[in-house]
C-alpha cells in the first residue's frame, strides 16, 4: 500500500510548529505495512532544528508500524536543501556539495552512547562558526548538556534514542537547537516526587527552579535546567520546554525573566528542548 501525504504551511520552532508535526505522527500512526511519502508543494517552510523531533517520529513510526517514507520535492516551491545538508533526507546518487552551511547535523544517540554526545555537543553545536558563546560559561554549558542527557537515560523510560538537530539563522542571528526524546516525560517523573504536582505546565516549572531534582539524594546534579535557562536569558535567549500538552517558553523582557505557558492540543511524544541562542 502506498499513501502521499501533503505537508502544508510552515513548520516553524514555535507552539504551531510543534503541533503541525504532531498531527502529522497522528495522520501517519492510521497506517500499517504502508509506503509514505511526504509532498513537499504546498510547504512554504521548516525550521532546519525542527527536523530533530519530525525524524524522532518517523524513527519510532517505522519500528513500530513497519512504515517506509520518501519525501517528493519535485514540486516543491521552496528550496530545501538545509533538509540534505543536516542528513534529514538522503538521496540518491551523488549529492551536490555546499559550502558555508549553517546547520548543526541531525543526530541520534542511545543512552549508553554517552561519549558520542558528548563528541557532539562540544564538537558540532559549541563549536559551531555562528554560536557565539560567552567562554566563561562554556564549562558549565557542558555540564548543563550532559546532565540534560542523564536525565534522559535514568527518566525518560524510552528505548528510542535521543535526537538533536540545529539550525543558524542570519537574518535574525539566532541558532536554535533543538533535543528530543520519546520518554515519560516531566509529569509523572515530577509527581512521584511531589504528588501535589498534577499539571505538566507547573512540572515543567518545578523541575526548572535550582536545586529540583527528581534523582536520588545520593546522586548529584539537577541544575542542568536552570543554569541553560539563566545562561540564555542573560545573553538575549529564550528556553523553550515541551512535556505533555504544555508549552512553556522562559525568556527575558526588560531584564526580568518571563515565562509563557502554551497548551498544545495533543499531548507531546516525550520531551522535548529548544535552546535558542542570539547573537546580539
Amino acid at each position: 500500500m502506498e499513501v502521499t501525504i501533503k505537508l502544508r504551511g510552515t513548520i516553524a520552532t514555535s507552539s504551531i510548529g510543534h503541533q503541525k508535526l504532531l498531527d502529522l505522527n497522528n495522520e501517519c500512526k492510521k497506517y500499517e505495512n504502508t509506503t509514505i511519502t511526504f509532498c513537499f508543494e504546498n510547504l512554504s517552510w521548516i525550521d532546519g532544528n525542527m527536523v530533530a523531533i519530525f525524524g524522532s517520529h518517523i524513527s519510532r513510526l517505522k519500528n513500530e508500524n513497519n512504515l517506509a517514507f520518501f519525501a517528493d520535492l519535485s514540486k516543491a516551491r521552496r528550496d530545501f536543501s538545509i533538509l540534505v545538508r543536516n542528513g534529514f533526507l538522503k538521496p540518491k546518487g551523488q549529492q551536490k556539495r555546499f559550502k558555508n552551511t549553517t546547520e548543526v547535523r541531525l543526530a541520534s544517540f542511545t543512552s549508553e552512547d554517552c561519549d558520542g554526545y558528548g563528541q557532539y555537543i562540544e564538537n558540532e553545536f559549541l563549536n559551531h562558526k555562528n554560536l557565539v558563546l560567552n567562554e566563561e560559561y562554556k564549562d558549565e554549558i557542558i555540564d548543563s548538556l550532559g546532565e540534560l542527557f542523564a536525565n534522559y537515560g535514568a527518566h525518560s523510560k524510552s528505548k528510542m534514542p535521543l535526537s538533536l538537530c540545529g539550525q543558524y539563522y542570519p537574518t535574525k542571528q539566532e541558532l536554535k537547537m533543538t533535543i528530543h526524546d520519546q520518554g515519560v516525560g516531566f509529569l509523572q517523573n515530577v509527581s512521584a516526587v511531589v504528588p501535589e504536582i498534577t499539571v505538566d505546565s507547573e512540572a515543567i516549572r518545578w523541575a526548572v527552579k535550582r536545586g529540583n531534582t527528581t534523582r536520588p539524594k545520593t546522586m548529584t546534579g539537577g541544575d542542568g535546567l536552570y543554569n541553560l535557562k539563566n545562561y540564555l536569558i542573560k545573553h538575549n535567549g529564550i528556553l523553550e520546554i515541551v512535556s505533555g500538552a504544555a508549552y512553556v517558553t522562559y525568556a527575558g523582557i526588560a531584564g526580568t525573566e518571563v515565562d509563557t505557558v502554551k497548551l498544545l492540543r495533543r499531548k507531546n511524544i516525550g520531551t522535548t528542548i529548544n535552546l535558542i541562542f542570539k547573537n546580539f
